[in-house]
């Protein structure tokens, strides 16, 4: 999995774990208006925290490609990486700040959720929705752009 959808998948993790409790229609405007503004600011934190992660590896003394090809591996094994024992190491120091990076950011998202008005319950709801309602889908890009 490559570092940008490392990512995205981590971000979308707060928006797929709950289950779909309220109908789609009982979405407000004030709700909604909320859920934009919270999720503009979770697109710029993501973002940051992107450029953050990319640093990491390159702090470590991996390039980039070089981190995505040995994840890869360890993945799946049927993919073969010579990766030196150095780069494992690196590899390895890698991965526990990634993981220290994520957990701040997963934090951030829940700080920008609460500060918006919403619980992370009512998020993951919203997120959920969307997913599958056209015409909620447009309400959100209207506030989106507005």
């Amino acid at each position: 999995m490559s570092l940008r959808k490392l990512i995205t998948v981590f971000t979308l993790v707060l928006g797929t774990s709950a289950a779909f409790a309220q109908q789609k229609d009982s979405i407000s405007d004030q709700e909604l208006s909320k859920f934009a503004d919270t999720y503009k600011t979770i697109q710029v934190e993501n973002q940051k925290v992107q450029q953050e992660m990319i640093a990491v590896i390159k702090d470590n003394g991996l390039k980039v490609e070089r981190f995505t090809e040995i994840q890869k591996q360890q993945k799946d094994p049927n993919i073969k990486v010579d990766a030196t024992d150095k780069e494992k190491k690196e590899f390895t120091a890698i991965v526990g700040n990634l993981q220290k990076k994520q957990v701040a950011f997963r934090k951030t998202i829940e700080t920008a959720i609460t500060a918006n008005g919403l619980t992370v319950e009512r998020y993951q709801e919203i997120f959920k929705a969307l997913q599958t309602d056209p015409a909620l889908q447009q309400r959100l890009n209207k506030k989106l752009k507005g």
